[in-house]
């Protein structure tokens, strides 16, 4: 007996202003094309707590975030994500968090290959952890050319709890 997987393939998804928009996303194993969620500015850390794709393993374009108001983690929607080919990017990126004020952490633990572009995360207050991530391993195509901003606030905290003052 052999066994038949169904692959569900989508299309590009664009979320925005509203987390019912992610309801584009159930079901998709892979997105031919781009991921995009942005300019959800109604929403709190609760409107995603039940709010996970765990289908999702494949993106052949981008994965964009931009504003997204209460996403505290990019992981906990797609737990299950591998890979972002970049056959598409936006301007040279594959993976982009921009602008995320509660994103707290990437979160993306089996996210192993980045074929083509770079990854930027820039202007997220509260994210920790992301440059300690060697993005040159998942991204080997990016040449190194990862924009990864930390806040200050991070560096500030991290001086403190070592024992020395801002």
């Amino acid at each position: 007996m052999s066994k038949f997987f169904i692959i569900t393939v989508c299309q590009s998804i664009d979320i925005r202003n509203s987390v019912t928009q992610f309801s584009r996303l159930k079901g998709c194993r892979v997105v031919e094309g781009f991921v995009q969620i942005l300019l959800i500015d109604h929403a709190d850390d609760s409107a995603y707590a039940n709010l996970t794709f765990p289908d999702l393993i494949e993106i052949t374009g981008y994965l964009l975030l931009y504003r997204v108001n209460g996403l505290r983690s990019i992981g906990q929607l797609f737990p299950n994500l591998t890979v972002i080919r970049g056959h598409s990017l936006f301007i040279n990126y594959a993976l982009v968090a921009f602008e995320m004020m509660h994103l707290q952490e990437v979160g993306l633990y089996s996210l192993t290959d980045i074929l083509r572009g770079s990854v930027r995360f820039e202007k997220n207050p509260m994210l920790c952890y992301v440059d300690t991530i060697d993005w040159d391993i998942i991204a080997k195509a990016g040449n190194g050319e990862h924009v990864i901003a930390v806040s200050l606030f991070h560096l500030h905290i991290s001086h403190f709890t070592q024992g020395q003052l801002f």
